[in-house]
């Protein structure tokens, strides 16, 4: 009984490090093959309520363990390519990918810590626009700095989603811009029923907990629409193209005498 009390008093302490992690761990599944799309919009909700009255230092904390969870599970397919087909011990391999992780969970520990920072408080720019603008410019950032790693961009996870229907307009980060701003939508409208456990509130001026709720259906509403429209069309007479996969195994594709 007293392991079972220490446990619950030290997860009552650190429930906000917990949540984190198991929201960032939930996002890797909105992508393939798992598709479970609605969690893009869910993790990032949760990860905002988090950040939500944090200081910047537990900001960055939290940012850094929801990344570890997400690029934990995201990107662990790095291991098999670095010991199975790269011929690296089990021992560096593992180093060399938890390294990876680690720089990579960075990038939204310092989103976290730059918006709690410099926006310490609840308003509709903060949570309506610059959330949404810094989470699209840090996947931006990652997807070209130190030769970049565009994977796991929260737009790709909405391929096969209304909201697909915006990325001929906005592009990939366009369209990570809009899933982070309905992340917000969803947050501040079910912000009432948290408001006592997580201290949730806003300072928005004659704020309606309703009018989230229009915003988000419109939002998808409209996606829909657009994804009927045919942005290409045919011109001349259509060139035929075949494409065969080489069945070459991975363990020697990169041998010398192969």
């Amino acid at each position: 009984m007293q392991l079972v009390y220490s446990f619950l008093c030290n997860f009552m302490t650190y429930y906000k490090e917990i949540s984190a992690l198991i929201a960032g761990s939930l996002l890797a599944f909105a992508f393939a093959p798992m598709n479970i799309y609605p969690l893009a919009i869910f993790s990032p909700a949760l990860l905002l309520l988090l950040w939500l009255n944090s200081s910047a230092k537990r900001a960055f904390i939290l940012g850094l363990l929801f990344g570890l969870g997400f690029y934990g599970i995201g990107v662990s397919w790095v291991f098999i390519s670095i010991h199975e087909f790269g011929h690296t011990s089990l021992f560096l391999a593992s180093l060399i990918t938890a390294l990876f992780i680690f720089i990579l969970a960075l990038f939204t520990g310092i989103q976290g810590f730059l918006l709690t920072r410099f926006f310490p408080s609840n308003t509709f720019i903060k949570l309506y626009l610059i959330f949404p603008s810094s989470w699209a410019l840090i996947e931006w950032v990652r997807s070209w700095i130190f030769t970049g790693f565009p994977w796991l961009l929260l737009g790709s996870s909405q391929v096969n989603t209304p909201l697909s229907g915006y990325a001929p307009i906005f592009g990939i980060y366009g369209l990570t811009f809009l899933i982070a701003l309905a992340a917000s939508l969803l947050l501040t409208f079910f912000c009432p029923f948290l408001s006592k456990r997580f201290d949730c509130h806003f300072d928005l001026k004659n704020f309606h907990y309703c009018r989230p709720l229009f915003a988000l259906i419109g939002l998808w509403a409209v996606g829909y629409v657009l994804s009927f429209i045919p942005w290409t069309h045919v011109q001349g007479k259509p060139i035929q193209i075949s494409l065969i996969q080489a069945n070459i195994s991975q363990e020697i594709k990169w041998e010398p005498e192969y």
